[in-house]
This record gives structure tokens, C-alpha cells and sequence, in this order.
């Protein structure tokens, strides 16, 4: 167990020393970011909840050498590892956002929008968890989602909002 730990420890910072500018700053809601949407843009790339990553992070990749870096540490090198998705880095960039362990099933994340104004994006990150009522599948999950946007310059910021699912049906 303290090798798997340790493992995923080292994975984890190597996927920081991606290259990728890591989104540490918060968002501040009484700033305006009335001018300009990206979200009709967004297009996502995959989604799942097996990523090895233990702690919420989100990344940027503007180039193909760093997308390489990223799928190789989401996904492996074997014969099964699905195929390096074609991005237009002249005109589009990789954002890759990860929820980190949850201890059950039923949890998601997701980009749900982009927000520019004259001095930064805002990368609206959606993170769904189940109601403590649900019967969720009582297993570890780490859900993540990469989503191609167009490229920007401005400085890279993100708000995370949190929404609880309610149960439906037989829920697992």
C-alpha cells in the first residue's frame, strides 16, 4: 500500500512538472467578466474516473510534446492506450481537470464554461457529487475531463462550484 502511495506520489509530480501552468489562483466573484464567452468553443476530449491523481489540479497544455507528457501519464504506454487525440495548438489549448480520490462512485467533474475579460479566463469547473442519501458504489474514483478551448493569452484563473446530485432510481 505505502509503494502504491508512493507511486502515485511520484506520478503526481511528474505530471506538475508537465510544463503545464498550474491554476493556483482563485477566482474573485466580484470581479466583471461581462466582455467575451469561449464555452460555445469548448470541446471535450475525454472524460473518466480512473485518473492517478490524488489531489484536485487543473492544467493547461499549449504544446504536443506536453499533451504526450499528460496522456502517457493518464493512460500508460501499452497496447490499449487510447489514441493521442489531433489538437491545432496555432489555434486551440488542452485543459485537463482533475477532481483528485473520492471515496465513492458518482462524483464528476467537468469544464462547464470559459469566461474571458480584458485581463484574464476564467475556467468554470463543475464538480458533481452524489447526495449522502444515494446509494453510491462504494468505491475509490478519481473523475477528471480534458476539453480543448481556443487559445489565449491572457492569464489563466479558475472557480470551482460545487453541486450535489440527487439520487434517481436506483442509483450506483
Amino acid at each position: 500500500m505505502k509503494k502504491d502511495l508512493l507511486i502515485l506520489a511520484g506520478i503526481s509530480i511528474g505530471a506538475i512538472a508537465l510544463g503545464s501552468v498550474l491554476f493556483i489562483y482563485g477566482y474573485n466573484s466580484s470581479e466583471s467578466l461581462a466582455s467575451g464567452n469561449a464555452s460555445s468553443e469548448l470541446a471535450v476530449v475525454t472524460r473518466g474516473i480512473n485518473a492517478p491523481v490524488v489531489a484536485r489540479k487543473n492544467f493547461v497544455i499549449k504544446n504536443e510534446k506536453d499533451l504526450k507528457k499528460l496522456w502517457a501519464f493518464l493512460y500508460g504506454d501499452t497496447p490499449t492506450t487510447p489514441k493521442l487525440p489531433s489538437v491545432d495548438f496555432s489555434r486551440q489549448e488542452v485543459i485537463a481537470v482533475f477532481a483528485g480520490e473520492k471515496p465513492t462512485g458518482g462524483y464528476v467533474i467537468s469544464v462547464s464554461g470559459i469566461k474571458n475579460s480584458s485581463s484574464q479566463r476564467v475556467v468554470v469547473v463543475t464538480i458533481d457529487e452524489p447526495d449522502p442519501a444515494c446509494n453510491s458504489k462504494k468505491e475509490q474514483t478519481s473523475p477528471y475531463e480534458i476539453v480543448t478551448i481556443p487559445s489565449s493569452t491572457l492569464p489563466l484563473t479558475h472557480k470551482d462550484t460545487v453541486m450535489t446530485k440527487t439520487c434517481m432510481g436506483s442509483q450506483s
